[in-house]
């Protein structure tokens, strides 16, 4: 009866899409890329929260910072000198730009008129004229403590231009036109430099910012390959031009109005979710073709038996025969993304729910506008039979129906030994990643920081923040433990380069006293002239905020290290704690913070996050499956089988190397619901035929024949359709194209030859 009704109502429910489409479709244009740490890693973790309402507060974002390398051999010469300082006027004049610190301006100790004082290392921010003044530049710089290692290489070959951006552009899109300035000032210093000095841009916003060009060119480029691959199979499918344009015009305007939903969310793109649109072009598809090849079915059914096709009957007719099962297939899919909403990383949780709403509004436009256009188009014109698309899979299907049934033995000890392959394969694959694992070798953002390591020892920041509740981070004993946390991580392999308070106090005092004399222990008193001396000097201020907090309550040792890998990491994170345990005074508390320890924290629950959602999936689609075919065998039937092609990709993961990161952990929980797809189209298929012929055998062979050629075209499409991914020059998208291809063929497989078998063995009804 609503079948009948939506076939009459189809002028209507064409232009209510139509209408829809047009509002979701600008919102989705307003959709903004965003890969900054902040979107891509936020979760719920006490060092995250300290890190915002304390650490920011105090001493600024540490991810919102661009470094400007400028290296030259020798550096301190006349040209490279010029270049720095023209550079740094340039970035300081850029609107959003809050504060640039380089060599032109950063202050060190000194004396002038016999008063201790913080003089500019470059006196008036202007490049020395003479040699003699470069020789003494260069001097006063090797001896300079907050200078040394941080703005300056240990061969005085490169410097670092530190620019901190306003605190308002946190989003990538906020960031960009900054981004985009700064590198117009590294090309034109550059070409005006001439040869021999170099200019690179680095830091976590530009890292971002490159990340996220690199996406936007795979978007242009792969999604009309995926477009056109797919094209090329529905017309090979289905010989027709409507074929081609019905599945596309269903699939197209869902992809519209979920990234219309995601921009009403509050969402964005981000380094997890940037294959959604190719994802729901992909598996939009499958009952878009489920639907047109049962229509041309049943009206060829008709025309075989004379009887005069009446258009809209059939639409009714196929709608309601597969109406449940595409919903069933949508939910199922749906479920098995929306299980990643327990996870506790925020852009997977999201992605979950982005792609599961994706799915469903997928059904809809799909039982909505297919049908619509069915009863308002002409019915398809009799064609003459091709035998090598038709005749060739009604053979192919036969076979694999008949083998089924007749070597069900063989059938079954092979999937358990592919099944036993699959665990062995999947026992070795290990949660390890890299912030920007991601990326290619080869790619210009991994050069700039191999070369800022050697160099200047990372850019990648995190802090070693002290805490002391009663405001004592200036006391002797803090900074001795300061100092010595300082000399342990020096000493550990991949160890950051460090700076703080000492770093400072240690320039006052070597200024202080003669050469010849050694640093003598610190005291309460000569901390606070050295403080005083500091404070007195509007300039010094500011030296000094970076690494004490006003109220005297949190030391910050800032740390810039290499993109080392989480495993690492976290030993590092263990041996710092421990020492800072043994190190502090009883009443104070280290803090591993910033962007490069919250990042490294979060991907330690990448493992914990694909286990729940998996877990999740399964329960709620046995119990959806339970409910809808009132069968708890049939349920477990879906799930079974399903499971193996999950358990293949998990396995190529191991045997490739391939780690368990966010970009491949959000695959499995979307593999197992577009998985069971195919098999919910069997079964419906199987109940359908059981009910009309009440032979379990018979009806079997007649779902694989009915059920096979569009569960063999939607398998093709979605794997070449992924595997246009491969060229992309993003890894996690060419390990989706590689674990997904894998999945889905897998699941293929098992559903027509593996489900048959289990049917017959468990005989449900």
């Amino acid at each position: 009866m609503v079948t009948r009704r939506m076939a009459r109502a189809r002028y209507f429910i064409f232009a209510a899409i139509v209408g829809v489409t047009a509002l979701l479709g600008w919102r989705a244009l307003q959709l903004e890329f965003d890969f900054s740490v902040d979107a891509v890693y936020f979760f719920d973790d006490p060092e995250l929260k300290f890190y915002r309402d304390e650490v920011v507060p105090a001493f600024g974002a540490s991810d919102n910072m661009l470094v400007l390398l400028v290296s030259a051999d020798p550096l301190f010469a006349t040209a490279p000198l010029a270049a720095l300082v023209e550079a740094h006027h340039a970035i300081a004049s850029i609107d959003g730009v809050e504060e640039v610190r380089s060599l032109v301006n950063v202050r060190v100790p000194g004396e002038r008129e016999d008063a201790f004082t913080l003089l500019p290392l470059l006196e008036g921010g202007r490049a020395p004229q003479t040699p003699a003044q470069v020789d003494a530049l260069a001097a006063r710089a090797a001896h300079a403590g907050t200078v040394k290692g941080r703005l300056l290489s240990d061969d005085l070959s490169t410097t670092a231009i530190v620019v901190t951006l306003d605190p308002e552009a946190k989003s990538q899109e906020r960031r960009r036109p900054l981004v985009e300035a700064a590198q117009r000032v590294v090309d034109e210093v550059e070409a005006r430099a001439g040869a021999g000095v170099r200019l690179r841009l680095a830091g976590i916003p530009a890292i971002s910012e490159s990340i996220t060009g690199l996406l936007r060119g795979d978007q242009v480029r792969f999604i009309p390959g995926v477009l056109a691959v797919m094209g090329l199979l529905l017309f090979f499918a289905f010989r027709s031009a409507r074929g081609v344009a019905l599945p596309f015009l269903a699939t197209g305007t869902a992809t519209l109005w979920t990234l219309g939903v995601m921009n009403l969310e509050g969402h964005s793109i981000n380094v997890t979710n940037n294959a959604i649109v190719v994802l729901l072009l992909v598996i939009g598809v499958s009952d878009a073709v489920h639907l047109l090849a049962r229509f041309e079915e049943e009206v060829r059914r008709q025309r075989g038996a004379g009887i005069t096709v009446g258009k809209l009957k059939t639409v009714a007719v196929v709608t309601q025969h597969l109406g449940v099962a595409c919903l069933l297939t949508s939910l199922t899919t749906a479920v098995g993304f929306g299980s990643l909403i327990a996870a506790k990383l925020n852009i997977i949780a999201e992605y979950g729910v982005d792609a599961a709403i994706g799915v469903l509004l997928a059904y809809v436009v799909t039982i909505g506008l297919i049908p619509a256009l069915l009863g308002i188009l002409p019915l398809p014109q009799p064609r003459r039979q091709d035998p090598l698309t038709r005749d060739l899979s009604d053979r192919f299907l036969s076979m694999l129906a008949d083998f089924s049934l007749r070597h069900r033995t063989i059938v079954l000890v092979t999937a358990v030994a592919f099944t036993a392959v699959a665990l062995y394969g999947a026992s070795r694959v290990r949660p390890h990643d890299r912030i920007l694992a991601e990326l290619p070798e080869d790619h210009a953002v991994l050069e700039t920081l191999s070369f800022a390591s050697e160099r200047l020892g990372g850019l990648l920041p995190f802090d070693l923040v002290i805490e002391t509740p009663r405001g004592r981070a200036d006391d002797p004993d803090v900074l001795e433990a300061i100092e010595a946390l300082q000399r342990f991580v020096s000493q550990l392999s991949d160890a950051p380069r460090t700076l703080s308070v000492i770093n400072l106090l240690g320039a006052v005092d070597a200024s202080l006293r003669s050469p010849d004399a050694p640093p003598l222990p610190w005291s309460r008193e000569r901390i606070a002239q050295y403080l005083l001396l500091v404070e007195l000097d509007q300039a010094g201020r500011r030296e000094l905020t970076p690494y004490l907090s006003d109220d005297r309550r949190l030391a910050r040792i800032a740390c810039f290290g290499d993109d080392m890998g989480t495993d690492r990491f976290l030993e590092l994170d263990a041996a710092v704690r421990a020492e800072a345990l043994r190190l502090l005074p009883a009443d104070a508390s280290l803090h591993v913070t910033g962007p490069l320890a919250d990042t490294n924290r979060a991907l330690t629950w990448v493992v914990r996050d694909m286990a729940t959602s998996l877990a999740l999936a399964m329960v709620i689609i046995l119990a959806v499956m339970g409910l809808l075919f009132r069968s708890l065998r049939i349920g477990l039937l879906a799930l079974i089988p399903n499971a193996i092609p999950v358990l293949m990709a998990l396995g190529v993961m191991g045997f490739a190397g391939i780690s368990l990161r966010p970009g491949t952990a959000v695959i499995f929980s979307m593999a197992l619901g577009i998985a069971v797809d195919n098999a919910i189209h069997f079964l419906s298929r199987y109940r359908e035929e059981l009910t009309a012929s009440g032979d379990v055998e018979v009806a079997v062979e007649a779902a694989v024949r009915g059920t096979g050629r569009p569960i063999l075209y939607t398998t093709v499409m979605l794997s070449l359709g992924l595997c246009v991914l491969l060229a992309s020059d993003f890894v996690a998208l060419q390990h989706l194209a590689i674990l997904g291809s894998t999945t889905f063929a897998s699941a293929m497989v098992v559903d027509l030859l593996l489900l048959p078998v289990l049917l017959i063995w468990l005989r449900p009804r």
